[in-house]
């Protein structure tokens, strides 16, 4: 099937050498030809009438797994091929369930190790308040391939579904993480710790520098310093040019006293250029508002729950009701998205 749909690229990773060439000599060229082989792996007789013989393939569930898993691999392949500006911000923790989840923050109250005494004694590390409250939700859809779409030979049809609906997975996880950040509120951005506007923090070498320095002086509850080191610049695309000069340039050049000069631009490809459209005003937010992220692994700034850990739609046959002639595929996706750390996350905003 994947041969049939022009998937050979994928079908290499996937399959080994002798796998690939049984597949090639079965010559399949349509859709019928698909029911008819899968009817003689299932050990079927093949009907002579072609209505009987997709009505036998329907129920031998041999196709169904085969187009499960030609699904599968479909949409694995178009899911990471979709927006994931997430996975640079977010740090993926994974749930065994649909419970509200409690994960004690990394850089918690009085966690440094205590020198140990002559008495080999180990001092308890006090855990405080300092959790990140996290939980994922099933998100899916259902396909369903007619025994119309069969005589029609419309398999490349339904595999753009797939497609189609592989990137919207995608989109779905991306939104969702994005419109948790825009409309986290006063207990996440707090003035003067994490979020600063007014005119000089328009996005430029100064006002980057502030910002990196608000990442590197956060502290634990104790006033230690948590080392955060600064990771990324997100920004909407109104400010994409702006950002990759800032971080892309060798040179810093400016004009004092009418005598040109360069220096070194010290942030020179140290922080990765993150361009989000949701973060623009065509989408509801700001075209000069921008973002620097620390290191997610120390202070994430954003969870995002995925149960037991599966980041990619998890796709399944199914079986339809007797009066309805096709098969049936599903797709879902068990995740969510919350704020995590304020302290690994700066907020610029210019204007109020």
């Amino acid at each position: 099937a994947m041969l049939m749909l022009g998937h050979r690229k994928t079908a290499e990773k996937e399959f080994d050498e002798r796998t690939l060439q049984a597949a090639a000599d079965l010559r399949c060229a349509s859709t019928l030809s698909l029911c008819e082989k899968s009817l003689i792996m299932a050990g079927r007789e093949i009907p002579t009438d072609r209505n009987e013989m997709i009505r036998a393939s329907f129920s031998s569930h041999t196709l169904d797994v085969a187009l499960s898993n030609l699904a599968t691999k479909v949409m694995k392949a178009a899911f990471e091929a979709g927006p994931q500006t997430w996975r640079a911000v977010g740090k993926i923790v994974p749930v065994q369930n649909f419970h509200r989840h409690a994960m004690v923050s990394a850089i918690t109250k009085d966690s440094l190790y205590k020198q140990i005494g002559d008495g080999g004694e180990l001092k308890h590390i006090t855990v405080g308040e300092e959790v990140l409250e996290h939980s994922a939700d099933t998100h899916g859809c259902l396909l369903i391939l007619t025994r119309k779409d069969i005589i029609n030979d419309d398999l490349n049809v339904f595999a753009d579904l797939q497609r189609s609906v592989a990137i919207n997975a995608s989109r779905t996880v991306n939104s969702k993480f994005w419109n948790v950040l825009l409309e986290a509120g006063d207990d996440f951005w707090v003035q003067d710790k994490n979020y600063f506007t007014g005119s000089g923090q328009v996005l430029s070498i100064d006002a980057l520098a502030f910002a990196i320095a608000v990442i590197r002086n956060a502290k634990d509850a104790d006033g230690n310093p948590i080392w955060a080191e600064p990771k990324q610049l997100v920004v909407p695309p109104a400010l994409e040019s702006t950002a990759l000069r800032l971080i892309n340039s060798q040179e810093i050049r400016d004009n004092e006293d009418g005598v040109k000069y360069a220096t070194a631009n010290p942030w020179h490809s140290k922080i990765e250029v993150v361009v989000e459209p949701l973060l623009g005003s065509a989408f509801g937010g700001n075209d000069s508002t921008w973002y620097l992220v620390a290191d997610k692994e120390i202070v994430p700034p954003m969870l995002v729950s995925f149960l037991n850990g599966n980041d990619a739609p998890t796709v399944e046959p199914v079986q339809l009701p007797a009066e309805r002639l096709g098969v049936g595929i599903r797709a879902y996706l068990d995740f969510g998205a919350d704020v995590g750390d304020a302290r690994g996350i700066v907020k610029m905003q210019p204007v109020e």
